[in-house]
């Protein structure tokens, strides 16, 4: 029994050692195993990091390198290669920092240019000032290279930043580049020359002398910046022009215009006038032709009065076409009636707004159409416009000059000019008129120069308020001034009435009551005969045409006053 258990007891330290042993070698087997992954790991880190450092991604390598110490803290050669690219390391994150910040800056600035904007600016507005209110309401700065004093007038409902500044720009001879929230704005000009055959150069000559070239690129007569230049060199028969690459082709593009286009053919008529409507015939006929007018021809056109011995001419030379519309307005009797007793008068208006070098041409047009609607209404919106055309109540205009005339009551007249004159676009203007001295007479020509200078009025609608006469129409009740004379008619008497040429009852004997005063003196009654005068202190008063009314004492007289200091000797000296 002694032996078995011996036996037994050394079985069981043989099993037991063997599980040890074997215990012992898995150990040692996962140890190993580890170590050849952590080598392979190792292996493929730095690897990866010299791919990528050698494909410039130095910020992958630095990451790959940093991986390799954490899973072998000392390996030196890994240590040594991230010495070696740390300051390369820097500038890469650095880099990588400035990019993500400009990009961005991008997407934040090509939000604000495709944001809708809604924006207007008046007339007279400078570009520097309108670009000061794109950058308070979009966040984008501008910088101005050139032109920041050109003017600006512009509405714009729900656009992109991007239209606005094509659609202000671009036309001006202008370009805007982006970088960032930053917008450059920079002439972008272009020159070419024209050359003109003798024909085209006849045309162009006349275009450009007149400003109607001017006109066509940039709607108005002078360049919208500096830098932009139109020239005509008569010698070499060229057209030299520097602007934007729009508007050299759009002067390429008329220039084919010009030289396809005939000139039309030209008729000269003579037309007998009663002396005391020519003026304002003239008037008439030149604004109801003005708008049919060729810029190019327009100089060769002409609307003149000739006096002379047996009566005044109207001398038109025009297109046949406008000739029959000249020869229709003569054979309305019943327009130069009303014309004639003075029933409707004459009144022409420039419609241009004032600085119109700071609106763009589009504007323009539609302040003038804007205004004219407006009248239209004021005068015809109770009876219509063939009502009032049938009593010679009439409207021209012309939309390229912006020239606007009409023919209406009295009543009516004043109200459109108390209008047109308080309207805050427009503002007194430098007077300016051609005058053509081919056909002219010299008492013509003194007429003229009297009304651009403004001693002499040009029509009946009022007095003026300078120089040394004034002619008044007034109605019975009507009261003018004239300097500092206020005159009122008050009453009209006629004893013999005879009619003009079959026209009207104009009073060939009777007289004006008149009531006079000046701020010094007062309110005397005056009885002038007509065709006779009266002084009143240091004034001339003349009756030039009575027309008597149906109702005894109504009526209208036409007088003339003349400021006559050297003369002035008290009331009720008659001539």
């Amino acid at each position: 029994m002694r032996v078995r258990r011996t036996s037994v007891a050394l079985v069981g330290c043989l099993i037991v050692g063997w599980f040890v042993s074997v215990g012992l070698s898995s150990a040692v087997a996962a140890d190993a195993n580890r170590e050849a992954a952590r080598k392979q790991r190792v292996k493929e880190l730095v690897a990866q990091a010299m791919t990528a450092y050698r494909n410039n991604d130095v910020e992958t390598a630095v990451a790959r390198w940093r991986e390799v110490l954490m899973i072998d803290p000392g390996n030196e050669r890994v240590s040594l290669y991230l010495k070696e690219v740390a300051g390369e390391h820097d500038k890469a994150v650095t880099g990588r920092r400035q990019r993500d910040e400009k990009t961005r800056a991008e997407t934040d600035a090509t939000r604000k240019m495709d944001e809708k904007i809604s924006i207007e600016v008046k007339e007279g507005t400078k570009l520097r000032e309108f670009l000061n209110t794109l950058s308070f309401v979009s966040g984008i700065n501008f910088v101005i290279v050139r032109g920041s004093d050109m003017p600006v007038a512009a509405k714009f409902e729900d656009k992109p930043l991007r239209d606005i500044l094509d659609a202000v720009l671009v036309p001006n001879g202008l370009n805007w580049t982006r970088k960032g929230d930053i917008i450059s704005i920079v002439p972008n000009l272009r020159t070419r020359v024209f050359p003109l055959d003798s024909d085209t150069l006849l045309s162009v000559r006349r275009l450009y002398e007149t400003n109607d070239l001017q006109k066509t690129l940039w709607g108005a007569d002078t360049p919208p910046i500096q830098g932009v230049e139109l020239n005509l060199d008569d010698r070499q028969s060229v057209l030299l022009l520097t602007d934007s690459p729009d508007n050299i082709e759009k002067m390429a593009q008329l220039l084919v215009n010009v030289r396809q286009k005939a000139p039309p053919k030209l008729v000269a008529r003579i037309y007998t006038l009663q002396p005391e409507l020519a003026s304002n015939i003239k008037t008439l006929v030149e604004a109801m032709l003005r708008a049919d007018v060729e810029p190019a021809y327009e100089l060769e056109r002409r609307v003149l009065i000739a006096k002379h011995e047996g009566g005044t001419d109207l001398i038109v030379k025009d297109t046949e076409e406008n000739l029959r519309k000249v020869e229709s307005l003569l054979k309305d009797k019943s327009f130069l009636r009303h014309l004639e007793q003075e029933e409707i008068e004459v009144y022409s208006v420039n419609l241009t707004p004032r600085d119109v070098l700071k609106a763009n041409a589009e504007q323009v047009e539609a302040f003038g159409r804007d205004v004219k609607e407006v009248v239209e209404t004021m005068l015809y919106h109770k009876e219509g416009v063939a009502a009032a055309q049938a009593q010679g109540r009439r409207l021209w205009y012309d939309p390229a000059t912006l020239q606007m005339t009409i023919t209406d009551t009295p009543s009516n007249i004043r109200k459109v000019a108390e209008f047109v004159q308080a309207l805050p676009q427009l503002e007194p203007k430098a007077r300016s008129k051609i005058l053509f001295l081919e056909y002219a007479v010299a008492s013509d020509l003194a007429t003229q120069l009297e009304q651009v200078m403004g001693i002499v009025p040009g029509g009946t609608a009022g007095g003026l308020a300078g120089g040394n006469e004034a002619t008044f129409s007034l109605r019975v009740e009507d009261e003018r001034t004239f300097r500092d004379l206020s005159i009122r008619l008050v009453r009209v008497d006629a004893t013999n009435i005879g009619g003009i040429g079959g026209m009207g009852s104009r009073a060939t004997e009777g007289t004006a009551q008149l009531v006079v005063r000046t701020p010094t003196s007062q309110s005397s009654d005056l009885s002038v005969p007509v065709y006779r005068s009266e002084m009143y202190e240091d004034y001339e008063i003349y009756v030039d045409h009575i027309y008597p009314s149906p109702t005894p004492g109504d009526g209208r007289a036409r007088v003339k006053v003349t400021y006559r200091p050297q003369l002035g000797t008290g009331t009720g000296t008659g001539y």
